[in-house]
């Protein structure tokens, strides 16, 4: 029980790390007018500068999620391996902690491409700040209002079937 409360534990912390990297980044991962005034005048083309933000936001969440879990990445697997071998349990956790991540941080900047087409400019920078700060609150408020159900008898309870449905981690 202990063991998937930690499992748990360590990917929604991970998932939080890693939402606050997008919402904070929230800003500068497509390029504004500012940007494409000023980019528009030097002779590089739009390709490559969308290639340089992409690199560079995608080289923060790698660096987010090897920051945020690089002493529980070696330690983490070695102690809750049951059966099998190490590789397969460090291959586990690290595949584990990498997609959950990947999920958390690829959902926020759909939701942030999707206002971008959606919204007129000025109506999506009012907006946009508004949703990135509900955003925020609602990542941080989850991950310290999540009911302690990690159990696997806990988790396939009818009981608890909406949360688990709600809660990315589970």
């Amino acid at each position: 029980s202990d063991l998937w409360a930690n499992r748990e534990f360590l990917l929604s912390l991970s998932m939080v790390f890693t939402a606050v990297l997008s919402i904070v980044s929230w800003d500068s991962v497509f390029p504004d007018r500012t940007d494409c005034m000023i980019l528009s005048q030097m002779p590089v083309r739009t390709r490559t500068v969308m290639a340089a933000k992409l690199t560079t936001i995608l080289g923060a969440f790698l660096i987010t999620i090897t920051a945020a879990n690089a002493a529980t990445g070696l330690f983490f697997p070695l102690s809750s391996m049951a059966s099998g071998t190490v590789l397969r349990a460090y291959a586990a956790h690290g595949v584990s902690i990498l997609a959950a991540s990947a999920f958390v941080f690829f959902t926020f900047l759909a939701v942030q491409a999707l206002l971008i087409h959606l919204l007129p400019y000025r109506h999506w920078k009012r907006i946009s700040a508004w949703i990135q700060l509900g955003a925020l609150f609602t990542v941080l408020f989850g991950f310290f209002l999540v009911p302690p159900i990690s159990a696997p008898g806990v988790l396939t309870s009818p009981a608890h079937h909406r949360i688990v449905a709600l809660v990315p981690s589970f």
